[in-house]
């Protein structure tokens, strides 16, 4: 007995304290005084102390982390869980109240989301060191989280008077000037950035979000590559440039980019999620269903997932599938008008008659309208064919030209959408209603 405890002693002794109580999807801080982020023998950036990273995976002593964007690997005796930083810098704090003790102290409460705690300390640690721009950039994201926009914009604009050369207040900066849609302002400011630092992915990756919502999709696409090249393992820069192409119609550059960041962060939720959708405008339904079977394995609140995976199932005629799918996403979200409108199409448009409900639709749709913030095109789409499903064929037709005439409208609409939609009003123009066949995919 006696040898077993001194083994499992023994064990405790010599495993990294922080390994014990680490996982996968963990927020982690840096608590030494530098950390390098390797990939094989190269170094990809070297993270400094408070750094905060989120835990991908696990090898060993070795954590497989996510640090805005870039993967790589960290040793675990560098890093140490929210509550042992805390538990870590108020042993520090207690032997050397420095501002940078505060401060580390009051990054990790704000991961704890414990911004009361947080913003004491960094007023401690302003206090202490009036010319820290660290101290003023840490608390300027309280403000942040808390509401005080005005309060956040003036910590960093004395921040950036304090330390002007310093490209991460510059970055963070236009992070808040793009969260109040700023985006010219932000551009400018992630600019400067990265005239003080050329090789730093994220901010490349940042203006091109910018560049995106302002439509300069070329300009997005240029930021989005840079980044790819300053950090090839960056995920989220190949998602946001896929992002991109899909915008702009460039389905199989789009989805060539999502497998890229797939391949580097597999289970990413949002990233299968939109590779999902690409399959599935290119009537691949079932390679668009296993995406999105692993968006929602990763994030079983999806509903966009729930909802398009659903509509995957009733192209494929698998209609009690696809109903489950969206009875799922109507559950988790009970004012998501989309999903209510696609329930009343299939209860409209079913090829099987089993499934065809006119009055369920007619509730559904009602529903979907009240919630819908106005009347869209989808919403004249299926009201035409409940119309038609109802025998009443010239309130059909005149939902299917409202359709079509917003539809024309529409910037950079799919033609086959709208060549769907004169194809069936010229059924109801028949007096026939519309039954969707399903695809053998």
């Amino acid at each position: 007995m006696k040898t077993i405890l001194l083994f499992c002693l023994l064990i405790f002794v010599i495993t990294p304290s922080g390994l014990l109580a680490q996982k996968k999807g963990e927020r982690v801080i840096v608590t030494t005084r530098k950390a390098d982020l390797k990939v094989d023998e190269t170094v990809l950036k070297t993270l400094s102390e408070g750094f905060e990273v989120v835990i991908k995976d696990i090898n060993g002593p070795w954590y497989w982390v996510d640090h805005k964007g870039t993967l790589g690997w960290v040793h675990s005796e560098s890093t140490k869980t929210v509550d042992q930083a805390i538990d870590f810098y108020t042993r520090q704090i207690a032997n050397n109240p420095t501002s940078n003790n505060y401060r580390y102290r009051g990054d990790a409460f704000r991961l704890k989301k414990n911004y009361k705690s947080a913003l004491s300390d960094f007023n401690a640690a302003i206090r202490l060191n009036p010319n820290s721009a660290r101290a003023f950039d840490s608390r300027s994201k309280i403000y942040s989280k808390t509401g005080k926009k005005a309060n956040a914009f003036e910590d960093l604009n004395t921040a950036i008077k304090l330390d002007p050369n310093s490209s991460t207040r510059y970055n963070n900066r236009a992070v808040i000037l793009s969260g109040n849609s700023r985006y010219s302002e932000a551009i400018q400011d992630y600019s400067s950035a990265i005239r003080l630092n050329p090789n730093k992915g994220i901010y490349y990756k940042n203006r091109g979000l910018s560049y995106k919502k302002t439509k300069q999709y070329d300009l997005a696409i240029k930021d989005f590559t840079t980044a790819i090249r300053l950090v090839p393992t960056y995920a989220d820069a190949y998602t946001n440039r896929g992002d991109t192409y899909k915008t702009l119609k460039n389905e199989e550059a789009a989805i060539n980019d999502f497998e890229k960041s797939l391949k580097i962060d597999p289970k990413d939720s949002s990233t299968n999620y939109k590779a999902g959708l690409c399959y599935q405008n290119k009537n691949q339904f079932q390679q668009a269903i296993q995406k999105f079977n692993v968006a929602i394995k990763s994030n079983p609140k999806y509903r966009f997932a729930y909802r398009a995976r659903g509509i995957c199932y009733r192209k494929l005629g698998n209609y009690a599938k696809a109903l489950q799918d969206i009875d799922k996403a109507i559950q988790l979200s009970p004012k998501y008008s989309s999903a209510y409108r696609s329930r009343a199409w299939l209860k409209t448009t079913a090829s099987d008659p089993n499934y065809i409900d006119v009055k369920k639709a007619k509730d559904d749709l009602r529903q979907a309208e009240k919630l819908a913030s106005k009347k869209s095109w989808q919403l004249y789409q299926a009201q035409a064919a409940l119309y038609a499903t109802e025998g009443n064929f010239n309130k059909a037709i005149e939902a299917g030209k409202k359709c079509l005439e917003l539809q024309k409208a529409y910037p950079n609409l799919r033609k086959e959408l709208i060549q769907e939609s004169e194809a069936r009003l010229k059924l109801y123009q028949q007096n026939k209603p519309f039954r969707e066949i399903p695809q053998n995919n």
